[in-house]
Order: C-alpha cells, then sequence, then structure tokens
C-alpha cells in the first residue's frame, strides 16, 4: 500500500515537470517577429568606378570598362535571384526614362559621371564611373575618281565618327605588291607608282588627338587594265592623196593594232603604225564618206574613233 502511494507521487512530479517544459517551449515559439522596418531595411553599398560587391554576394558591373562617350553602358550584376530595378543617373539627374540595364550612349558624354543603383530584393547597390573619351572610327573610305587607271593618281576620301565631336586626323599606310610605301603619308598614291596588274592595298587610322581608332583595312585592289586613247585629230580632205596619222596614248604602254572599221573603197590602215592612207582618182565618186578607225590592246580593250570627209568637184565649191 505504501509501496503504491510512493508510485503515485513520483508520476504526479514526473507530469508536473513535463507541462512546465512545455508552457516554456511554447512561450519559446511565440516570441514576436521583427518590425516591419527591419525586415525592409536594405543593405546599401558604394561601388567605385563600376565594379564591386557586398555581403550578400552581389556583383555590380558598368559595361565595359573603362566606359567611353562611343560605348552603350550596361548592368551586370550577378548572383541576384530576385526582382531587379534599375535607376541610371547622369551628373546626379536621373534618366527617369532608363529603368533596364542599358543607357544609350547618347545620353552622355565624355568627363560626365554615370551613376547606377540597382535593387535586388532587399539589397541596393550602387555604382559609379566616369565617361572617357571615346575613338573615333572610320565611317567611310571614298575613292575621288572610282575610275582606276594606270598612272593616274589614286586619291582617297576617309569620313570618321567621333562622339566627343573631336577633330579628326587620317594617318594613311599604302601597300603597292605587299610593300608599305614609307614615303606616301597622305591621302593619295602618286599615278607613277601604279601600273597594269598592280595590287594596292590601303590602311586608314583617325586619331582626335587623344585616342586613335580602329584602322580601317581596305581590300586589295589590282589595276585593271586600261583602253588605248586617240589623241589626233584627222586633217580634211587637200589632195588627192590622203594620209592620217592616228595617235595612240595607252596608259599600259601595251602594242596595239590598227584597223579600219569604215570607210570608201580603196582606204586603208596599216595595223601596227596607225597610219591610214586613201588616194581619190577621177574616178572615185563625189560624196561625203563616213570613216571609223579602231585600236585595240593586246587585251582587246578598243577605242574608236568617227569622222568624215567630203569628196567634192571644184565647180561645185
Amino acid at each position: 500500500m505504501k509501496l503504491s502511494a510512493l508510485f503515485l507521487a513520483l508520476a504526479s512530479v514526473f507530469l508536473l515537470s513535463a507541462c512546465q517544459d512545455n508552457s516554456q517551449s511554447s512561450q519559446s515559439e511565440k516570441r514576436e517577429p521583427a518590425s516591419a522596418l527591419q525586415a525592409l531595411q536594405l543593405d546599401k553599398v558604394s561601388i567605385k568606378e563600376g565594379i564591386g560587391s557586398n555581403e550578400a554576394n552581389l556583383d555590380l558591373i558598368i559595361e565595359p570598362v573603362p566606359l567611353t562617350s562611343a560605348d552603350h553602358a550596361e548592368a551586370l550584376l550577378r548572383n541576384c535571384n530576385e526582382e531587379i530595378s534599375y535607376q541610371w543617373s547622369v551628373n546626379s539627374q536621373i534618366m527617369a526614362d532608363y529603368t533596364t540595364d542599358s543607357l544609350d550612349r547618347e545620353t552622355f558624354r565624355q568627363g560626365d559621371i554615370i551613376e547606377l543603383t540597382v535593387t535586388c530584393g532587399n539589397f541596393s547597390l550602387t555604382a559609379e564611373t566616369t565617361v572617357k573619351n571615346g575613338p573615333p572610327s572610320i565611317a567611310a573610305v571614298k575613292f575621288e575618281d572610282p575610275v582606276l587607271e594606270a598612272g593616274k593618281d589614286l586619291t582617297v576620301i576617309p569620313s570618321a565618327i567621333d562622339y566627343d565631336d573631336d577633330p579628326i586626323d587620317y594617318s594613311y599606310e599604302w601597300k603597292i605588291n605587299g610593300i608599305i610605301q614609307e614615303e606616301v603619308t597622305g591621302p593619295t598614291l602618286p599615278g607613277e607608282l601604279l601600273t597594269k596588274g598592280t595590287e594596292v592595298q590601303l590602311a586608314v587610322t583617325a586619331y582626335d588627338g587623344i585616342t586613335s581608332g580602329a584602322t580601317f583595312q581596305g581590300l586589295g585592289m589590282v589595276i585593271p587594265n586600261s583602253p588605248p586613247v586617240i589623241t589626233s585629230q584627222p586633217p580634211p580632205l587637200m589632195s588627192a592623196q590622203y594620209v592620217y596619222q592616228v595617235e595612240v596614248d595607252d596608259p599600259d604602254d601595251d602594242a596595239l593594232y590598227y584597223r579600219l572599221s569604215k570607210g570608201p573603197e580603196g582606204m586603208a590602215i596599216d595595223a601596227t603604225s596607225g597610219v591610214l592612207t586613201w588616194s581619190v582618182t577621177q574616178s572615185t565618186p563625189r560624196a561625203i564618206y563616213e570613216i571609223e578607225v579602231t585600236v585595240a590592246d593586246n587585251e582587246d580593250a578598243q577605242a574608236r574613233q568617227s569622222f568624215s570627209l567630203s569628196l567634192v568637184d571644184e565647180e561645185r565649191q
């Protein structure tokens, strides 16, 4: 009997102890939550020159590095898996129209200070960078005369884009058959250096007084065969023996061949010398005769000359 009473007393102690433990545990689980202000407070980190990280392991970069006036600014945020917002500023002026990860280069110039604030969930990072001089870039290189010929000066007219509106100078490197022409430093390659079959290459670089841009490398150009040019004028018919020396200039100094494409009976031209002759007789019909002379080089590039000769009786004149 006494033993049963002892067991009941011990059981009551154990039950009371368990109830007290449960009550304390319940009170611990019901601790007050953090305030709304504490839960939403942002971790702000200032990052200079566009690169940095914070204790939340976020990395923010304004690219490219360095940023120049010729570039678009791009934001690169690493290790963020939350909703992201962007705020760009130029010289402390907020660019309200730009709320994505890029800023157009038209919005800033050399020397401007770009600031980017990015919010990732409960964290905010700010990066700042100064816009550097942008190198000029070649926009076009045109020929003053698009017809390439042996013996004729070759002149180019370059143009460039510079987002800082700096004055532009150009440097030129001419190559003939792969050899740099060190004595030619301007936009004109003298015609005396150009012959048929010559390969010409040109490199042009723009310089704004601070930075050189990327070099424009032109494709190789081969000076083509040039047609001959007839430089003489036919004399009038003054006697029964008509002689006309056809004179020709060929830029390539090719061998030339002459032929009479149209003319009266008895008229002829020497195929190699270009001397045209015609013997007029009493029986030659009185008329106006149309003549055409053709001269060709060894690649059959041709030149033609057309003229007329009038044969009438003296008493009709």
